[in-house]
């Protein structure tokens, strides 16, 4: 037992040396961008310099990259060694303990424990790995492995709304938050994502924009043809009570429409939404496309189905599309 605890109290202590100098790279790294913004200001003969220094900055963000995987391990070392703690002190007390726990793994290893997975019973990294595992859409889940290496998150803490930079490649969000996202845990990290595969997937654009594709006209034609369905269904006569019938239904179990949301009330100019939107002057057919693309993206990546089986209702046609932009990827 007294093995466990320094082996685990070296572990922590190694986890916070690289903590530290991942730390001190970030503000080396920070310095060189606001140095990178601030050449954007001086002649077209200094653009050399700003090339050099985006360079340094994606070498520097490698490197910390490496150390954040480093620190993955680690994390991974520690838990292991606290729960052979925990199961020695269970153990102590209740023998009989380790044979449940064994029949639980075994029961998991055999595909058959039904349990509902607690995202608060895990770290919130644990959570993301679940979701990985356990993502509903295959195709979906080799596209985030594919582009695993290409992810690199710049400030996992930040305040503002997250967002992914197609300029320097990285995600700003706040996993604080996104740990008790009310739109399900580890939303806003495969949002964000998403937007990092639509972009990295197309040498000149985005796939949900490139022309090889129908992407927007078939989210369009799909709420037509459901707004469509509910005036015949319903009898309805003027098409706004056809939108507000649809926002009723969008609000039903919000959270888990939130894209849908999204996207209808991009694509009907807000006479239907339900409680999640963009602001109005930030809906065209590049964003809506976009936003279509991540939320198809982090539905995909879910271990629940809800998601995504709302998703194939309201866009059927369009998550045809989806799936055969990402075949084509992966092909």
């Amino acid at each position: 037992m007294a093995d466990y605890i320094v082996n685990t109290k070296k572990a922590i202590a190694i986890k916070s040396d690289y903590q530290n100098m991942r730390s001190q790279m970030k503000a080396i790294e920070d310095a060189i961008q606001t140095i990178a913004a601030c050449s954007c200001m001086w002649k077209q003969s200094f653009n050399p310099v700003q090339v050099q220094m985006k360079e340094l900055v994606r070498q520097i963000e490698g490197e910390r990259g490496k150390m954040s995987s480093l620190e993955n391990v680690l994390t991974d070392i520690i838990r292991l060694y606290e729960q052979a703690e925990q199961a020695i002190i269970e153990h102590a007390k209740d023998p009989s303990s380790s044979d449940r726990g064994k029949k639980k793994r075994e029961d998991e290893s055999n595909g058959t424990d039904s349990s509902e997975v607690d995202p608060s019973s895990m770290s919130y990294e644990d959570y993301l790995q679940y979701r990985i595992d356990h993502a509903v859409d295959e195709n979906t889940k080799k596209m985030y492995e594919r582009f695993l290496d290409n992810i690199r998150i710049k400030d996992d803490a930040y305040d503002g709304t997250a967002y992914y930079d197609g300029f320097w490649n990285h995600i700003k969000y706040n996993k604080e938050k996104d740990a008790t996202n009310e739109r399900g845990t580890g939303c806003t990290y495969f949002h964000e994502v998403g937007h990092l595969v639509d972009d990295q997937s197309d040498w000149f654009g985005d796939t949900s924009t490139d022309s090889d594709y129908d992407f927007y006209d078939k989210l369009s034609q799909d709420v037509d043809n459901y707004v469509k369905k509910i005036m015949d269904e319903k009898g309805y006569t003027d098409v706004q009570d056809a939108y507000d019938d649809l926002s009723d239904w969008l609000n039903v179990d919000g959270n888990m429409k939130n894209g849908v949301s999204d996207l209808v009330n991009g694509l009907t100019d807000g006479k239907a939404c339900g409680g999640w939107a963009h602001s109005d002057d930030y809906y065209k057919e590049s964003s809506v496309s976009h936003e279509a693309f991540a939320h198809f993206f982090e539905a995909g990546m879910a271990a629940d189905p809800k998601k995504l089986d709302y998703i194939k209702e309201m866009f059927p046609s369009a998550y045809e599309e989806y799936q055969r932009m990402l075949e084509d990827e992966l092909n």
